[in-house]
């Protein structure tokens, strides 16, 4: 299944997210490469960050490996008094992006390849 890139991955530079691709996945091999991308995704991104769900702003306060699909990340946001968990290629990060951002967009270009 393919996954269309969020709108904020248009704004990244693509030889950044090659270079942290292949910063992640160095020395791996089969699927040693998702699992080196989702831990740098989550290890690497500097949460609390505000981002966009559906049209609604939200704060995004932590990160964790996908429960509802192989080799994601989920993004814990929080909305008024409440936090759920959703697929980061459902979140829109806003401007100025977190660091760690591109090791999730080297994911999630890594996903759109499968």
């Amino acid at each position: 299944m393919k996954i269309a890139y969020p709108t904020w991955m248009t704004k990244c530079d693509p030889a950044e997210i090659k270079e942290a691709y292949e910063e992640a996945t160095v020395d791996c091999y089969g699927d040693e490469q998702a699992s080196g991308l989702v831990d740098m995704a989550i290890q690497e991104l500097a949460v609390h960050f505000p981002a966009i769900v559906l049209g609604q702003r939200v704060e995004v306060v932590g990160a964790s490996p996908a429960r509802n699909a192989a080799w994601g990340v989920d993004l814990i946001v929080e909305t008024g008094k409440k936090q759920f968990a959703i697929s980061a290629s459902s979140v829109e990060l806003r401007e100025p992006f977190p660091v760690g951002h591109l090791y999730l967009a080297a994911l999630l270009v890594w996903h759109s390849k499968m």
